[in-house]
């Protein structure tokens, strides 16, 4: 992908990487306000630091809101990368993590199915 498609990618995509952070933050709120916090958090101090302009909101309040650490170091095609880690939670994670995880992301969708109907109901009166 060349420079300028790349760049409009990015722009395209700011607003949906803002608001799937949000939405896992707010997402985390309903099981606790200190998982939301934690998610708030690591976006603020994680999100921009990825390699990806957007990608860094929802992983960063995912791994927030779980108390995980996602990134770092990794291994491709046998060369190591050394990549930002996103939270500041464990790193030993296990299946009940990925559980976890996929909880919110359903609530997440709940949320945003909400807000949909929600937007239309305002937007068709």
């Amino acid at each position: 992908m060349d420079d300028t498609r790349k760049r409009i990618d990015d722009l395209v995509n700011l607003p949906a990487a803002r608001l799937c952070g949000a939405l896992f933050a707010a997402a985390a709120w309903t099981w606790n306000t200190e998982s939301a916090r934690a998610s708030v958090n690591a976006m603020r101090r994680d999100a921009t630091r990825h390699v990806s302009p957007n990608a860094g909101w929802p992983e960063a309040a995912l791994a927030g809101a779980l108390d995980i650490r996602l990134g770092g170091p990794r291994a491709y095609g046998g060369r190591t990368v050394d990549l930002p880690t996103m939270g500041h939670g464990r790193t030993n994670l296990d299946r009940n993590d990925i559980r976890r995880g996929l909880k919110l992301y359903d609530r997440a969708l709940t949320l945003l199915a909400a807000l949909a109907v929600i937007l239309a109901v305002i937007f068709s009166s």
